[in-house]
């Protein structure tokens, strides 16, 4: 008789990884509207049933390497150093870790500022406290789509929102309270004091310099975007080669005749040529805005400036 078993494939099958939390997408990498990185937090306590204190102290804060996060400090109202996790500095990139290790992500870097992390100073960079679009927040629920807090509204520099023109609010509309971008009951689009909603209709029509706040909300989305297709992420040279190609260019190589214009000294400007220190973002807004130089030029020539040198 025939062994029809000699034919049968007895090795084990391949099995993919599995992750200890739910393999989460962010939502809009890509894209202008990329998820941060403290509202992926809240979505991913919110798909385990759990509250975001609970999922702090039971998986993301033993495995932080700063232990000042550990969780019998966690239990107040809200966490004072939860901003930074969507910043540039070390506490976010121990987070965007300790994330990818429970849920296997590789694309969590672009819920946080990191790849900027070169050309950026934490001063006057994130807001103290949430800040939302409410007309963002009722279209989504209207179209039933995921609700949650992108990283342009984390920026201070931008106080309005680039889709609908309207200032972006800090304060709930029922109980008065501003809300902390972390705390042991969040979700997005609710008060995390009153469980308010946080959406709605109503029109926050731009107040004052309209034109100058929508470049840098703009601007800022375009940074966002442009994030994960670049095949180098910025240094601190490619402040000092963009404002050189920008006086060159627009001042015709006057470098005090582009201090007149930005309104910025030849001391400061020249520090930052050299690479001695880098400006803030307000100031990087503030020259893009005056020479209305998109800051696509900047990341495009550092991109190709880079590219050359490989080949």
């Amino acid at each position: 008789m025939c062994d029809l078993y000699d034919e049968l494939d007895m090795s084990l099958p391949f099995i993919p990884p599995r992750s200890r939390l739910d393999h989460l997408q962010p939502v809009g990498v890509g894209t202008p509207y990329v998820e941060s990185q403290t509202s992926y937090v809240t979505r991913l306590a919110a798909a385990h049933h759990n509250k975001v204190s609970t999922l702090i102290k039971s998986e993301i804060g033993p495995l932080l390497k700063n232990k000042s996060f550990a969780p019998e400090k966690i239990d107040g109202k809200s966490y004072t150093f939860s901003k930074v996790v969507n910043g540039i500095d070390s506490t976010a990139s121990d987070w965007v870790d300790v994330l990818k290790r429970l849920t296997l992500r590789t694309d969590l870097l672009f819920t946080t500022l990191l790849p900027y992390q070169n050309i950026l100073t934490n001063n006057y960079l994130l807001h103290k406290s949430s800040a939302w679009c409410p007309a963002c927040y009722q279209e989504w629920r209207d179209s039933d789509l995921p609700i949650y807090e992108p990283l342009l509204w984390k920026i201070q520099a931008v106080l309005v929102c680039p889709v609908h023109r309207y200032e972006l609010q800090d304060t709930c509309p029922h109980c008065w309270k501003k809300q902390s971008h972390l705390s042991p009951l969040c979700r997005p689009g609710l008060c995390s004091h009153c469980k308010g909603w946080l959406g709605g209709r109503h029109e926050y029509p731009i107040r004052q310099n309209a034109r100058q706040s929508l470049w840098y909300a703009e601007t800022v989305a375009d940074l966002l975007e442009m994030a994960p297709s670049l095949s180098n992420f910025p240094g601190q040279d490619a402040v000092a080669d963009f404002i050189e190609h920008l006086i060159n260019t627009c001042t015709k190589g006057s470098q005090g005749a582009f201090c007149k214009v930005v309104k910025i000294s030849r001391e400061a400007i020249s520090a930052w040529k050299r690479g001695d220190y880098v400006p803030q973002l307000p100031a990087i807004l503030w020259i893009t805005f005056v020479m209305q130089v998109p800051i696509k030029v900047m990341l495009e020539n550092w991109n190709l400036k880079q590219n050359e040198r490989c080949q």
